[in-house]
């Protein structure tokens, strides 16, 4: 899916407020109709041609809650998801938690029995953690 330019934006909204049904628009410019409907309706409630960029939620975890999460584990391997969320303090979905700590490196084996046994810590080539390089 291409990414309209704010100039591409900008001639949509000029044509929308010259008289110009959105359909039509749309078919000027080359996009659908729910897209020029939303650059329209984003210009008129915040007055924006550029678009938001892809990917930059801040994380609701800071470097020091990752670093102490890093610590937490090494302490207590056989810690639960939900005992993390407790220790942290986070109202946060186990799923967050769990991909974070499939982002730092972490991964949980089982035994035969389908029981967890221990943690195992895979480091990438560069860490985001930045001190810590070793396998824990």
């Amino acid at each position: 899916m291409k990414t309209a330019t704010p100039e591409v934006r900008s001639i949509a909204i000029k044509a929308y407020k010259s008289g110009i049904p959105r359909q039509q628009v749309a078919d000027i410019v080359g996009y659908h109709l729910n897209s020029v409907s939303r650059w329209i309706r984003e210009y008129e409630r915040e007055s924006r041609l550029k678009a938001r960029e892809k990917g930059k939620r801040p994380s609701i975890f800071s470097n020091e809650e990752r670093q102490e999460l890093v610590e937490l584990i090494k302490n207590r391997v056989d810690i639960t998801l939900e005992e993390i969320r407790l220790h942290l303090a986070k109202d946060c979905s186990l799923q967050a938690i769990h991909k974070l700590l499939k982002n730092l490196g972490f991964v949980f084996k089982k035994n035969s029995e389908g029981q967890r046994t221990r943690t195992r810590r895979y480091y990438k080539s560069q860490t985001s953690m930045g001190g810590i390089s070793k396998e824990c």
